[in-house]
């Protein structure tokens, strides 16, 4: 026979707080549950080994809607690069 006993446990987690963008350094807000502002810039450099696992790095960089348009897109295409749009609904 088994006989289980209760008790209570407390844990801490983590969860995301704020976001500040990484050039001017102000708080990224979604004022309302519309808003998506999430504008990452991300590499993720590494080695796959198979079986055996892997190493990785990620760089990433946050941005808040005015840095990327006034500041990253326009280096971009000074830059010779042509911005891929794609509208997505659902």
């Amino acid at each position: 026979m088994k006989i289980y006993k209760e008790i209570q446990r407390t844990c801490k987690s983590t969860y995301l707080d704020k976001t500040f963008c990484d050039i001017c350094k102000l708080e990224i807000k979604n004022n309302d549950s519309r808003t998506m502002d999430d504008i990452i810039i991300e590499s993720e450099l590494g080695n796959d080994y198979g079986e055996y696992g892997g190493d990785k790095e990620v760089l990433s960089f946050d941005l808040c809607r005015k840095c990327w348009n006034d500041k990253l897109v326009p280096w971009f295409k000074d830059q010779g690069a042509n911005p891929q749009s794609e509208n997505v609904n659902w």
